[in-house]
Protein backbone atom coordinates (compact mmCIF):
# COMPACT_ATOMS: atom_id res chain seq x y z
CA UNK A 1 0.00 0.00 0.00
CA UNK A 2 2.83 2.62 0.93
CA UNK A 3 4.44 2.01 -2.34
CA UNK A 4 1.30 2.36 -4.58
CA UNK A 5 0.85 6.00 -2.61
CA UNK A 6 3.94 6.91 -3.21
CA UNK A 7 3.43 6.55 -7.25
CA UNK A 8 0.71 8.66 -6.65
CA UNK A 9 2.07 11.24 -4.75
CA UNK A 10 5.07 12.33 -7.47
CA UNK A 11 2.96 11.09 -10.65
CA UNK A 12 0.35 13.88 -11.54
CA UNK A 13 -0.43 12.34 -14.84
CA UNK A 14 -2.64 9.75 -13.40
CA UNK A 15 -4.85 12.25 -11.84
CA UNK A 16 -4.95 13.99 -14.93
CA UNK A 17 -5.74 11.26 -16.39
CA UNK A 18 -8.63 10.39 -14.00
CA UNK A 19 -10.34 13.88 -14.19
CA UNK A 20 -9.82 14.20 -17.85
CA UNK A 21 -13.68 14.99 -18.36
CA UNK A 22 -13.71 17.49 -15.69
CA UNK A 23 -10.22 19.21 -17.24
CA UNK A 24 -11.96 19.38 -20.37
CA UNK A 25 -15.17 20.65 -18.75
CA UNK A 26 -13.01 23.64 -17.24
CA UNK A 27 -11.29 24.40 -20.50
CA UNK A 28 -14.14 24.67 -22.41
CA UNK A 29 -16.21 27.02 -19.67
CA UNK A 30 -12.93 29.01 -19.51
CA UNK A 31 -12.49 30.30 -23.54
CA UNK A 32 -16.30 30.30 -23.51
CA UNK A 33 -15.88 32.76 -20.81
CA UNK A 34 -12.71 34.69 -22.49
CA UNK A 35 -12.93 37.58 -23.50
CA UNK A 36 -13.59 38.06 -27.65
CA UNK A 37 -9.49 39.55 -28.00
CA UNK A 38 -8.23 36.41 -26.54
CA UNK A 39 -10.03 34.07 -28.82
CA UNK A 40 -8.08 32.13 -30.75
CA UNK A 41 -8.37 32.69 -34.75
CA UNK A 42 -11.01 29.98 -36.42
CA UNK A 43 -8.18 28.41 -38.03
CA UNK A 44 -6.03 27.31 -34.82
CA UNK A 45 -9.04 25.87 -33.16
CA UNK A 46 -9.51 21.88 -32.83
CA UNK A 47 -12.06 20.72 -35.83
CA UNK A 48 -13.16 17.82 -33.89
CA UNK A 49 -14.26 16.66 -30.35
CA UNK A 50 -11.57 14.27 -29.96
CA UNK A 51 -9.26 17.26 -31.01
CA UNK A 52 -10.78 19.64 -28.47
CA UNK A 53 -10.16 16.90 -25.50
CA UNK A 54 -6.99 16.14 -26.40
CA UNK A 55 -6.17 19.94 -26.46
CA UNK A 56 -7.54 20.42 -23.40
CA UNK A 57 -5.38 17.34 -22.46
CA UNK A 58 -2.31 18.73 -23.48
CA UNK A 59 -2.98 21.83 -21.81
CA UNK A 60 -3.32 20.25 -18.54
CA UNK A 61 -0.64 18.36 -18.96
CA UNK A 62 2.09 20.85 -20.33
CA UNK A 63 0.80 23.80 -21.40
CA UNK A 64 0.96 25.62 -24.33
CA UNK A 65 1.68 22.63 -27.62
CA UNK A 66 1.62 26.37 -30.07
CA UNK A 67 4.28 26.87 -32.40
CA UNK A 68 5.34 29.31 -34.81
CA UNK A 69 5.62 29.15 -38.24
CA UNK A 70 9.18 30.35 -38.21
CA UNK A 71 10.02 27.53 -36.01
CA UNK A 72 11.62 24.22 -37.67
CA UNK A 73 9.16 22.18 -37.96
CA UNK A 74 10.90 18.62 -37.00
CA UNK A 75 12.87 19.47 -34.55
CA UNK A 76 11.16 22.29 -32.68
CA UNK A 77 8.25 20.28 -32.67
CA UNK A 78 10.07 17.33 -31.31
CA UNK A 79 11.53 19.48 -28.56
CA UNK A 80 8.40 20.73 -27.64
CA UNK A 81 6.34 17.51 -27.07
CA UNK A 82 9.44 16.07 -25.84
CA UNK A 83 8.19 14.38 -22.16
CA UNK A 84 10.79 16.65 -20.36
CA UNK A 85 9.60 20.02 -21.71
CA UNK A 86 6.23 19.01 -20.56
CA UNK A 87 7.19 19.01 -16.77
CA UNK A 88 6.05 15.18 -16.56
CA UNK A 89 7.80 12.33 -15.46
CA UNK A 90 5.85 9.12 -15.91
CA UNK A 91 6.17 6.17 -13.83
CA UNK A 92 3.88 3.22 -14.55
CA UNK A 93 -0.25 3.64 -16.20
CA UNK A 94 -0.93 2.25 -18.78
CA UNK A 95 -0.44 3.21 -22.29
CA UNK A 96 -3.28 5.18 -23.50
CA UNK A 97 -1.70 8.22 -22.62
CA UNK A 98 1.28 8.07 -24.73
CA UNK A 99 -1.01 7.55 -27.16
CA UNK A 100 -2.96 10.09 -26.47
CA UNK A 101 0.14 12.70 -26.48
CA UNK A 102 1.08 11.22 -29.47
CA UNK A 103 -2.16 12.72 -30.88
CA UNK A 104 -1.57 15.60 -29.98
CA UNK A 105 1.57 15.69 -31.48
CA UNK A 106 0.01 14.71 -34.75
CA UNK A 107 -2.69 17.24 -34.61
CA UNK A 108 0.32 20.19 -33.99
CA UNK A 109 2.53 18.84 -36.34
CA UNK A 110 -0.12 19.01 -39.44
CA UNK A 111 -1.08 23.03 -37.81
CA UNK A 112 2.28 23.87 -38.41
CA UNK A 113 2.74 22.35 -41.84
CA UNK A 114 0.02 24.03 -42.76
CA UNK A 115 1.18 27.53 -41.26
CA UNK A 116 4.42 26.66 -43.11
CA UNK A 117 3.03 26.06 -46.89
CA UNK A 118 1.27 29.65 -46.47
CA UNK A 119 4.54 30.83 -45.79
CA UNK A 120 6.19 29.03 -48.42
CA UNK A 121 3.57 29.71 -51.57
CA UNK A 122 3.60 33.42 -50.18
CA UNK A 123 7.57 33.47 -51.20
CA UNK A 124 7.29 31.51 -54.06
CA UNK A 125 4.87 33.65 -55.57
CA UNK A 126 7.57 36.41 -55.00
CA UNK A 127 10.28 34.65 -56.51
CA UNK A 128 8.14 34.05 -59.85
CA UNK A 129 6.90 37.66 -59.93
CA UNK A 130 10.51 38.96 -59.60
CA UNK A 131 11.77 36.69 -62.54
CA UNK A 132 8.93 37.81 -64.56
CA UNK A 133 9.76 41.27 -64.00
CA UNK A 134 13.96 41.08 -64.88
CA UNK A 135 12.87 38.62 -68.14
CA UNK A 136 10.62 41.26 -69.41
CA UNK A 137 13.16 43.86 -68.55
CA UNK A 138 16.33 41.87 -70.19
CA UNK A 139 13.89 41.79 -73.54
CA UNK A 140 13.06 45.22 -73.47
CA UNK A 141 16.77 45.60 -73.21
CA UNK A 142 17.50 43.49 -75.79
CA UNK A 143 15.08 44.76 -78.27
CA UNK A 144 16.23 48.57 -77.67
CA UNK A 145 19.87 47.35 -77.88
CA UNK A 146 19.46 45.41 -81.45
CA UNK A 147 17.69 48.13 -82.86
CA UNK A 148 19.88 50.99 -82.01
CA UNK A 149 22.88 48.82 -83.23
CA UNK A 150 21.15 48.61 -86.45
CA UNK A 151 20.23 52.25 -86.46
CA UNK A 152 23.61 53.68 -85.62
CA UNK A 153 26.08 51.14 -86.86
CA UNK A 154 27.16 50.16 -83.10
CA UNK A 155 28.66 46.35 -83.90
CA UNK A 156 26.85 45.26 -86.65
CA UNK A 157 29.33 42.87 -87.39
CA UNK A 158 31.95 41.49 -84.78
CA UNK A 159 34.86 42.41 -86.58
CA UNK A 160 33.57 45.76 -86.72
CA UNK A 161 35.17 46.16 -89.87
CA UNK A 162 33.21 46.10 -93.33
CA UNK A 163 34.22 43.37 -95.76
CA UNK A 164 33.12 41.80 -99.04
CA UNK A 165 30.95 39.54 -96.86
CA UNK A 166 29.50 43.00 -95.87
CA UNK A 167 28.83 44.55 -98.68
CA UNK A 168 25.21 44.81 -100.48
CA UNK A 169 23.86 46.41 -103.44
CA UNK A 170 20.61 48.25 -103.97
CA UNK A 171 19.05 48.71 -107.18
CA UNK A 172 16.47 51.83 -107.42
CA UNK A 173 13.92 51.79 -109.91
CA UNK A 174 11.41 53.93 -108.78
CA UNK A 175 12.94 57.02 -106.77
CA UNK A 176 9.25 57.75 -105.84
CA UNK A 177 8.91 54.50 -104.08
CA UNK A 178 7.31 54.86 -100.34
CA UNK A 179 8.87 54.64 -97.31
CA UNK A 180 7.53 50.94 -96.72
CA UNK A 181 8.49 49.81 -100.05
CA UNK A 182 12.48 51.23 -99.27
CA UNK A 183 12.72 49.26 -95.88
CA UNK A 184 11.64 46.19 -97.37
CA UNK A 185 13.88 46.57 -100.11
CA UNK A 186 16.98 47.60 -98.20
CA UNK A 187 15.85 44.72 -95.14
CA UNK A 188 16.02 41.70 -98.54
CA UNK A 189 19.30 43.23 -99.35
CA UNK A 190 20.80 42.90 -95.99
CA UNK A 191 21.25 46.42 -95.30
CA UNK A 192 19.27 46.61 -92.53
CA UNK A 193 17.75 43.82 -89.99
CA UNK A 194 14.84 45.97 -88.87
CA UNK A 195 12.59 47.12 -91.31
CA UNK A 196 10.01 48.29 -89.42
CA UNK A 197 12.61 49.70 -87.12
CA UNK A 198 13.82 52.13 -89.85
CA UNK A 199 10.77 53.48 -90.80
CA UNK A 200 10.23 54.96 -87.31
CA UNK A 201 13.74 55.88 -87.54
CA UNK A 202 13.09 57.93 -91.17
CA UNK A 203 9.68 59.40 -89.45
CA UNK A 204 11.02 60.23 -86.70
CA UNK A 205 13.98 62.10 -87.62
CA UNK A 206 13.20 63.23 -90.83
CA UNK A 207 9.05 64.00 -90.93
CA UNK A 208 8.95 60.71 -93.05
CA UNK A 209 10.50 62.46 -96.31
CA UNK A 210 13.37 60.95 -97.91
CA UNK A 211 15.50 61.86 -101.11
CA UNK A 212 15.91 58.65 -103.86
CA UNK A 213 17.88 58.64 -107.05
CA UNK A 214 17.74 56.06 -109.60
CA UNK A 215 20.54 53.79 -110.02
CA UNK A 216 22.53 50.84 -108.84
CA UNK A 217 24.47 51.22 -105.22
CA UNK A 218 27.25 49.19 -103.59
CA UNK A 219 27.87 49.94 -99.74
CA UNK A 220 28.96 48.51 -96.56
CA UNK A 221 26.05 47.00 -94.20
CA UNK A 222 27.72 48.08 -91.43
CA UNK A 223 26.63 51.80 -92.07
CA UNK A 224 24.19 53.33 -90.53
CA UNK A 225 20.91 54.70 -91.41
CA UNK A 226 21.96 58.00 -92.34
CA UNK A 227 24.82 56.84 -94.17
CA UNK A 228 22.70 54.52 -95.90
CA UNK A 229 20.17 56.85 -97.29
CA UNK A 230 22.79 59.68 -97.80
CA UNK A 231 24.23 56.43 -100.34
CA UNK A 232 20.92 56.35 -101.96
CA UNK A 233 20.58 60.25 -102.75
CA UNK A 234 24.04 61.37 -104.17
CA UNK A 235 22.73 64.75 -104.70
CA UNK A 236 22.86 67.98 -103.36
CA UNK A 237 21.27 69.45 -100.48
CA UNK A 238 17.10 70.08 -101.40
CA UNK A 239 16.72 73.06 -101.57
CA UNK A 240 13.67 74.41 -99.40
CA UNK A 241 10.99 76.73 -100.17
CA UNK A 242 8.56 78.49 -97.76
CA UNK A 243 4.84 78.41 -99.05
CA UNK A 244 1.80 80.63 -97.39
CA UNK A 245 -1.74 78.84 -97.61
CA UNK A 246 -4.32 82.42 -96.83
CA UNK A 247 -6.75 81.98 -94.92
CA UNK A 248 -10.10 81.25 -96.63
CA UNK A 249 -8.58 79.75 -99.90
CA UNK A 250 -10.04 76.41 -101.38
CA UNK A 251 -8.96 73.11 -101.85
CA UNK A 252 -8.05 73.81 -105.35
CA UNK A 253 -6.48 77.11 -104.53
CA UNK A 254 -4.40 75.22 -102.25
CA UNK A 255 -3.45 72.40 -105.11
CA UNK A 256 -2.69 75.17 -107.66
CA UNK A 257 -0.36 77.16 -105.22
CA UNK A 258 1.87 74.17 -104.76
CA UNK A 259 2.03 73.02 -108.60
CA UNK A 260 2.59 76.56 -109.35
CA UNK A 261 5.77 76.54 -107.01
CA UNK A 262 7.19 73.29 -108.57
CA UNK A 263 5.90 70.73 -106.18
CA UNK A 264 3.70 68.36 -107.28
CA UNK A 265 1.25 67.85 -109.48
CA UNK A 266 -2.36 68.25 -110.07
CA UNK A 267 -3.13 64.56 -110.47
CA UNK A 268 -0.48 63.24 -107.86
CA UNK A 269 -2.54 65.75 -105.11
CA UNK A 270 -5.96 64.53 -106.60
CA UNK A 271 -4.93 61.10 -105.77
CA UNK A 272 -3.20 61.33 -102.90
CA UNK A 273 -6.05 63.74 -101.20
CA UNK A 274 -8.50 60.88 -101.92
CA UNK A 275 -6.68 57.63 -101.48
CA UNK A 276 -3.18 58.05 -99.42
CA UNK A 277 -3.65 57.25 -95.93
CA UNK A 278 -3.30 59.75 -93.12
CA UNK A 279 -3.44 58.51 -89.66
CA UNK A 280 -5.15 61.43 -87.24
CA UNK A 281 -8.55 60.84 -85.29
CA UNK A 282 -10.15 63.92 -87.23
CA UNK A 283 -10.22 61.96 -90.79
CA UNK A 284 -11.24 58.48 -89.11
CA UNK A 285 -15.12 59.21 -89.97
CA UNK A 286 -14.21 60.21 -93.41
CA UNK A 287 -15.00 57.11 -95.12
CA UNK A 288 -16.15 56.71 -98.58
CA UNK A 289 -19.94 55.04 -96.58
CA UNK A 290 -19.72 58.12 -94.22
CA UNK A 291 -18.94 61.08 -96.34
CA UNK A 292 -22.05 62.59 -98.86
CA UNK A 293 -21.53 61.68 -102.31
CA UNK A 294 -21.36 65.16 -103.45
CA UNK A 295 -18.44 66.48 -101.60
CA UNK A 296 -15.57 67.46 -103.79
CA UNK A 297 -12.66 66.36 -101.29
CA UNK A 298 -12.00 64.47 -98.76
CA UNK A 299 -9.70 66.95 -96.64
CA UNK A 300 -12.11 69.79 -97.58
CA UNK A 301 -11.51 72.17 -94.60
CA UNK A 302 -8.35 70.39 -93.24
CA UNK A 303 -5.59 71.71 -95.18
CA UNK A 304 -4.80 74.34 -92.51
CA UNK A 305 -3.88 77.92 -93.82
CA UNK A 306 -0.23 79.12 -92.43
CA UNK A 307 3.53 79.40 -93.68
CA UNK A 308 5.24 76.29 -94.10
CA UNK A 309 8.81 75.18 -94.89
CA UNK A 310 9.23 72.74 -97.83
CA UNK A 311 11.49 70.75 -99.51
CA UNK A 312 11.31 71.61 -103.47
CA UNK A 313 11.19 67.58 -104.41
CA UNK A 314 8.64 66.95 -101.12
CA UNK A 315 6.03 64.57 -102.34
CA UNK A 316 2.52 65.33 -102.49
CA UNK A 317 1.40 63.12 -99.71
CA UNK A 318 4.21 64.52 -97.56
CA UNK A 319 2.69 67.49 -98.19
CA UNK A 320 -0.70 67.13 -97.27
CA UNK A 321 0.57 64.93 -94.43
CA UNK A 322 2.61 68.02 -93.07
CA UNK A 323 -0.75 70.50 -93.29
CA UNK A 324 -2.64 67.83 -91.74
CA UNK A 325 -0.17 67.41 -88.89
CA UNK A 326 -0.02 71.18 -88.21
CA UNK A 327 -4.29 71.39 -88.16
CA UNK A 328 -4.14 68.36 -85.65
CA UNK A 329 -1.90 70.05 -83.60
CA UNK A 330 -4.13 73.12 -83.75
CA UNK A 331 -7.57 71.48 -83.48
CA UNK A 332 -7.33 70.63 -79.33
CA UNK A 333 -9.34 67.81 -78.22
CA UNK A 334 -11.09 70.12 -76.29
CA UNK A 335 -12.67 71.40 -79.23
CA UNK A 336 -13.99 67.70 -80.28
CA UNK A 337 -15.83 67.77 -76.42
CA UNK A 338 -17.24 71.28 -77.73
CA UNK A 339 -18.45 69.61 -80.82
CA UNK A 340 -20.84 66.89 -78.77
CA UNK A 341 -21.91 69.91 -76.44
CA UNK A 342 -23.40 71.46 -79.52
CA UNK A 343 -24.69 68.70 -80.64
CA UNK A 344 -22.76 68.58 -84.04
CA UNK A 345 -19.58 66.36 -85.49
CA UNK A 346 -15.89 67.94 -85.86
CA UNK A 347 -17.15 68.08 -89.80
CA UNK A 348 -20.01 69.80 -89.59
CA UNK A 349 -18.18 71.82 -87.07
CA UNK A 350 -15.62 73.00 -90.15
CA UNK A 351 -18.15 73.17 -92.75
CA UNK A 352 -19.65 76.01 -90.36
CA UNK A 353 -15.92 77.77 -89.55
CA UNK A 354 -15.44 77.59 -93.32
CA UNK A 355 -18.70 79.36 -94.35
CA UNK A 356 -18.11 82.24 -91.20
CA UNK A 357 -14.54 82.27 -93.14
CA UNK A 358 -16.46 83.10 -96.83
CA UNK A 359 -18.91 85.03 -95.11
CA UNK A 360 -17.19 87.96 -93.07
CA UNK A 361 -14.46 89.82 -94.60
CA UNK A 362 -12.97 90.87 -90.85
CA UNK A 363 -12.70 88.74 -87.99
CA UNK A 364 -14.37 91.23 -85.68
CA UNK A 365 -17.95 89.92 -87.75
CA UNK A 366 -17.36 86.15 -86.95
CA UNK A 367 -19.08 85.46 -83.57
CA UNK A 368 -22.19 87.17 -84.69
CA UNK A 369 -22.04 85.48 -88.05
CA UNK A 370 -21.72 81.78 -86.06
CA UNK A 371 -25.05 82.96 -83.72
CA UNK A 372 -26.39 83.50 -86.99
CA UNK A 373 -26.16 80.03 -88.20
CA UNK A 374 -26.67 78.70 -84.98
CA UNK A 375 -29.45 80.33 -84.08
CA UNK A 376 -31.40 78.78 -87.33
CA UNK A 377 -29.90 75.72 -86.26
CA UNK A 378 -31.87 75.96 -83.32
CA UNK A 379 -34.88 76.34 -84.92
CA UNK A 380 -34.80 74.56 -87.49
CA UNK A 381 -38.66 74.28 -87.51
CA UNK A 382 -38.88 78.24 -88.51
CA UNK A 383 -35.22 78.59 -90.04
CA UNK A 384 -34.61 74.77 -92.21
CA UNK A 385 -31.94 76.71 -94.24
CA UNK A 386 -28.91 78.53 -94.17
CA UNK A 387 -29.65 80.34 -97.55
CA UNK A 388 -25.66 81.37 -97.85
CA UNK A 389 -24.56 82.52 -101.01
CA UNK A 390 -20.75 81.40 -100.17
CA UNK A 391 -22.27 77.48 -100.44
CA UNK A 392 -23.24 78.16 -104.20
CA UNK A 393 -19.94 79.91 -105.09
CA UNK A 394 -17.78 77.58 -103.85
CA UNK A 395 -19.97 74.78 -106.41
CA UNK A 396 -19.21 77.47 -109.24
CA UNK A 397 -15.58 78.03 -107.50
CA UNK A 398 -15.28 74.38 -108.39
CA UNK A 399 -17.06 72.56 -110.98
CA UNK A 400 -17.14 76.36 -113.29
CA UNK A 401 -13.38 77.49 -112.61
CA UNK A 402 -14.73 80.48 -111.33
CA UNK A 403 -17.39 82.45 -109.28
CA UNK A 404 -20.20 84.63 -110.50
CA UNK A 405 -20.22 88.00 -110.04
CA UNK A 406 -24.21 88.31 -108.99
CA UNK A 407 -26.18 85.61 -107.83
CA UNK A 408 -29.41 85.08 -110.26
CA UNK A 409 -32.70 83.73 -109.98
CA UNK A 410 -31.00 80.74 -112.10
CA UNK A 411 -28.74 80.37 -109.64
CA UNK A 412 -30.97 79.61 -106.76
CA UNK A 413 -32.71 76.94 -108.43
CA UNK A 414 -29.42 74.47 -108.79
CA UNK A 415 -29.99 71.35 -108.26
CA UNK A 416 -27.10 70.54 -105.59
CA UNK A 417 -26.69 70.23 -101.79
CA UNK A 418 -24.22 73.42 -102.19
CA UNK A 419 -27.30 75.42 -102.29
CA UNK A 420 -28.23 76.32 -99.43
CA UNK A 421 -30.43 78.36 -100.11
CA UNK A 422 -32.81 75.43 -101.97
CA UNK A 423 -31.52 71.92 -99.55
CA UNK A 424 -31.92 72.78 -95.67
CA UNK A 425 -28.96 71.55 -93.36
CA UNK A 426 -25.20 70.86 -93.79
CA UNK A 427 -23.34 71.16 -97.28
CA UNK A 428 -21.71 68.21 -98.24
CA UNK A 429 -18.17 69.69 -96.50
CA UNK A 430 -16.07 72.27 -96.06
CA UNK A 431 -16.22 74.88 -98.59
CA UNK A 432 -12.41 76.48 -98.03
CA UNK A 433 -10.18 75.91 -94.90
CA UNK A 434 -10.74 78.25 -92.09
CA UNK A 435 -8.59 80.22 -89.60
CA UNK A 436 -8.25 79.33 -86.17
CA UNK A 437 -10.10 82.35 -85.19
CA UNK A 438 -12.98 80.88 -87.35
CA UNK A 439 -12.95 77.80 -86.01
CA UNK A 440 -13.51 79.04 -82.59
CA UNK A 441 -16.40 81.51 -83.37
CA UNK A 442 -18.34 78.39 -85.15
CA UNK A 443 -17.57 76.12 -81.70
CA UNK A 444 -18.18 79.59 -79.58
CA UNK A 445 -21.13 81.84 -81.11
CA UNK A 446 -21.81 85.39 -79.64
CA UNK A 447 -24.81 85.38 -77.23
CA UNK A 448 -27.01 87.40 -80.27
CA UNK A 449 -30.28 86.77 -81.22
CA UNK A 450 -29.48 87.23 -85.06
CA UNK A 451 -30.85 85.42 -87.87
CA UNK A 452 -30.50 87.53 -90.61
CA UNK A 453 -27.26 89.42 -91.73
CA UNK A 454 -26.30 91.74 -95.05
CA UNK A 455 -23.01 93.11 -96.19
CA UNK A 456 -22.15 96.79 -96.06
CA UNK A 457 -19.95 97.86 -99.48
CA UNK A 458 -17.10 97.93 -96.95
CA UNK A 459 -17.23 94.24 -96.01
CA UNK A 460 -18.68 95.00 -92.76
CA UNK A 461 -22.06 93.45 -91.84
CA UNK A 462 -25.26 94.31 -90.58
CA UNK A 463 -27.55 92.26 -88.94
CA UNK A 464 -30.88 91.83 -87.85
CA UNK A 465 -33.21 89.98 -85.72
CA UNK A 466 -36.24 89.84 -87.75
CA UNK A 467 -37.38 89.50 -91.25
CA UNK A 468 -38.98 93.03 -91.01
CA UNK A 469 -35.40 94.42 -90.17
CA UNK A 470 -33.84 92.15 -92.70
CA UNK A 471 -35.76 93.24 -95.63
CA UNK A 472 -35.44 97.17 -94.69
CA UNK A 473 -31.32 96.67 -94.33
CA UNK A 474 -31.38 94.74 -97.82
CA UNK A 475 -33.79 97.56 -99.54
CA UNK A 476 -31.33 100.19 -98.92
CA UNK A 477 -28.56 101.11 -101.28
CA UNK A 478 -24.81 100.47 -100.55
CA UNK A 479 -24.52 104.48 -99.62
CA UNK A 480 -27.82 104.11 -97.03
CA UNK A 481 -26.41 101.18 -95.96
CA UNK A 482 -23.14 102.20 -95.29
CA UNK A 483 -24.49 104.88 -93.26
CA UNK A 484 -25.92 102.60 -90.85
CA UNK A 485 -25.43 103.27 -87.15
CA UNK A 486 -25.85 99.91 -85.34
CA UNK A 487 -26.35 100.25 -81.34
CA UNK A 488 -26.43 96.50 -80.82
CA UNK A 489 -23.03 95.80 -79.55
CA UNK A 490 -21.73 97.55 -77.26
CA UNK A 491 -18.94 100.60 -78.03
CA UNK A 492 -16.49 98.01 -76.92
CA UNK A 493 -17.80 95.33 -79.94
CA UNK A 494 -18.72 97.33 -82.55
CA UNK A 495 -16.63 100.21 -84.29
CA UNK A 496 -19.89 103.01 -84.88
CA UNK A 497 -18.28 104.14 -88.07
CA UNK A 498 -18.66 101.22 -89.20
Amino acid sequence: MSDKNEINEIDPVSEILEDDENASSEITEDVSKAPDENIAPESDLPDTVEEKNLFARSDTLGGNLSFGADDDILSDTQDALDESSLGIEVRGGDNSDNEEKEKVKEIVKEKIVKERGVTVRSFSFTIIYVMVVVVLALLLAFYLITRANDAFGFQKFPKGTPTEETMVTVTIDNPNMSLDELSKLLHEAGAIKYPEFFEFYVKLKNDGEFGLKKGTYTFSAANNYDVILSFLDPVPPRETIWITIPEGYTTDDIIELFVSKGIGTKEGFYDAIENAEFDYWFLKPLTNENMHDERFYRLDGYLYPDTYLFYTNSSEKAVLDKILRNFNAKFAREYEARCKELGITVDEAMILASMIQAEAKYAADFEFVSAVFHNRLKKKSEFPKFESDVTLQYYFRHVEGAVHAEITKEDLDLDSQYNTRKYPGFTPGPICSPSLTAIKAALYPADQNFYYFISKSNGYLVYSKTYEEHVMYSSMSPEELLKVDQKLFGDDEYDENI
